[in-house]
């Protein structure tokens, strides 16, 4: 299974998700990862909790049966990268954890950073050769980034922002470099797409003396960036918030650090030279969804699994994702034309069906959703229409046994033909397992 084109970057997508084209990340390699157990897959049939549209089944074109065995192991470095990136998600903090308001998600922001090349984006929002040599020069591989801003509308003065990734490198040495490095560039020019934008200054914390910290003040706002060492990994954590909200940037930054420091000491690392044999999809969980056609361009962060917490960071509803995932033991998301969540129990699955279309729902007051007619011939399964200033687009969900599907499609006709390609292929895989 081949990856996207590095240079790319990110997108969120998820049941909370704020666009209609499906993406996702993060698989588990060969070592333990935090979300990574369930129990075994259970056969037991799944109640009926909503009965099926009178109809048939209707696909369309798309594909009704699982793929074939996962791969064992990624094709190459380059798609190892990607799954490195991937599995960090589990392990970088949210940024409600850092500041509750931080609720709203920059979609530019949030995602895999695997490799040198989409540093400049991370950093500038554009490609930058000087930050990617930076990167070469330091051996950068892997990396996961998450953006919010406070709710409310930008630019009113009130706006508080972060984007918070947590970058690896070969070893501590390479981080501490590479931290500094970066720290210099931006105290040599702007960083900014602005054109009368100024270099920052070094603005040293007192509490935060391993950190490399600098900032610009102007218009009544702060904005400043941190790079932190941290044995293989530099924390980066750049903020922008108004004046008028005194000591938020330094005791976001303390705050930041306090909570991801733990975090990243839990991740076990894939050294480069092992990239190449890490795991796709350990739980099976990926082949079950319905793949992109050969036409489609599949995102930088789609054809991949997550965690409890990687798929909080891709959804709109941070908070009450990871809560209803967290409650209805639902550990698993994979992402491709279709997400499939996986829970550890039918149960959990059912009670994961019935909190999703309050998080579907829960898309800011900008955005319309109306429930809508479900698929012909397909059991449990629940529709919507969804309308926001810059789309409409169609949503669907289905349960069946441990999994449920989330489907994404351009209409209510396409959502209907994802969502019974995606019970077939559920339906199949139950009966195998019987």
């Amino acid at each position: 299974m081949t990856r996207r084109r590095a240079g790319a970057v990110y997108a969120a997508v998820t049941i909370a998700a704020a666009a209609a084209a499906a993406a996702g990340c993060a698989s588990q390699g060969d070592a333990p990862v935090a979300v990574a157990e369930t129990t075994t897959i259970s056969v037991e049939a799944s109640p009926v909790l909503v009965p099926a549209a009178p109809g048939e089944l209707d696909p369309g074109l798309y594909r009704t049966t699982a793929s074939e065995a996962h791969t064992p192991t990624v094709a190459n470095t380059v798609s190892g990268q990607f799954v490195e990136s991937e599995r960090l998600a589990e392990f970088v903090a949210l940024p409600i954890e850092i500041d509750p308001e931080l609720v709203e998600v920059i979609n530019s922001r949030t995602g895999v950073v695997p490799g040198p090349e989409p540093l400049g984006f991370l950093f500038t929002g554009q490609a930058d050769d000087v930050i990617s040599a930076i990167g070469e020069d330091t051996g950068f591989y892997a990396g996961f980034a998450t953006g919010r801003t406070t709710a409310g509308r930008f630019g009113d003065g009130t706006t508080r922002q972060i984007i918070h990734a947590v970058l690896q490198f070969p070893d501590a040495e390479d981080a501490q470099d590479a931290a500094a490095a970066l720290h210099r560039d931006r105290l040599s020019r702007p960083w900014s797409q602005s054109s009368d934008a100024s270099p920052a200054t070094e603005y040293p914390v007192a509490s935060l003396p391993g950190s490399f910290i600098s900032a610009t003040i102007r218009d009544g706002y702060i904005t400043g960036a941190a790079f932190t060492p941290h044995g293989r990994h530099v924390i980066y954590t750049w903020l922008d918030a108004p004046l008028e909200v005194p000591g938020w940037f330094d005791e976001s930054l303390t705050t930041a650090l306090e909570v991801q420091r733990p975090l990243i000491e839990g991740f076990p690392i894939t050294d480069p030279e092992d990239l190449a044999s890490l795991h796709m999809d350990l739980e099976g969980v990926l082949r079950l969804t319905v793949p992109f056609g050969p036409d489609e361009q599949p995102t930088p962060n789609s054809i991949a699994v997550y965690g409890p917490r990687g798929t909080a960071h891709l959804s709109v509803d941070q908070a009450g994702a990871l809560d209803a995932l967290t409650a209805t033991g639902t550990t698993h998301l994979a992402v491709h034309k279709t997400n499939v969540y996986k829970s550890s129990t039918v149960s959990g699955a059912e009670a994961w069906f019935d909190r999703m279309p309050g998080l579907i729902r829960s898309r800011g007051a900008d955005t319309s959703v109306t429930g809508a007619a479900g698929p012909a011939g397909v059991p449990n399964a629940r529709c919507f229409d969804i309308v926001n200033p810059s789309s409409t687009f169609s949503a669907c969900i289905v349960q069946h046994g441990q999994y449920v599907g989330e489907i994404f499609g351009r209409d209510l006709t396409d959502a209907h033909q994802l969502t019974t390609a995606q019970y077939l292929i559920l339906d199949a895989e139950a009966a195998d397992d019987k």
